[in-house]
């Protein structure tokens, strides 16, 4: 359970921006040069991150 107090809203606006940065920015790009598969990856894994950053802030908050 001490890993889940690592989760600070530093954290998520780490997960955020890094989140945005694969799933909107990357991804725009890997579509602009006709990478549809690459940009499928990094579109799901950008979102994820975002999710997943969400999910585990508040976890913590309710611990």
């Amino acid at each position: 359970m001490l890993i889940i107090g690592l989760f600070t809203k530093y954290f998520l606006l780490l997960m955020l921006i890094q989140g945005f940065i694969v799933g909107f920015v990357d991804a725009a790009g890997f579509k602009r040069n006709g990478m549809m598969d690459t940009y499928k990856k990094a579109r799901f894994l950008g979102i994820g991150s975002i999710v997943l950053g969400f999910i585990l802030y508040f976890l913590r908050m309710r611990m």
